[in-house]
């Protein structure tokens, strides 16, 4: 009997918080990936207003995330687009910006 309870509670332990565990790392992933799809959004009613080239300007200064080359589980679990992913698609609504870092 004590061994029956002792693998009962092993295989629950296992499958059931393992399933957990798995569900919501898909649930934060699809979280994750609205938080990025709502900023691009954002932006694209900053450009709508007007303010394309200006952000495109604050996010080349003051973007914190420098690492253009992210692993599959850093790109899947950021919250946020990558500052080149954001620009490129401003610049694919119609923003003009060009860094005057590369340009000068």
């Amino acid at each position: 009997m004590w061994i029956y309870t002792e693998v009962t509670f092993l295989i629950n332990f296992i499958f059931l918080d393992g399933f957990t565990f798995v569900w919501t790392m898909i649930g934060k992933v699809l979280v994750l990936q609205t938080d990025r799809a709502c900023e691009f959004e954002s932006d694209r009613f900053a450009y709508e207003l007007g303010y394309g080239n200006p952000l495109c300007a604050l996010l080349e200064e003051t973007y914190f995330s420098q690492s253009t080359s992210k692993g599959l589980m850093a790109t899947l679990l950021s919250s946020h687009p990558s500052k080149d992913e954001r620009i490129g698609k401003l610049q694919s609504y119609g923003a003009t910006y060009r860094n005057p870092a590369l340009y000068s």
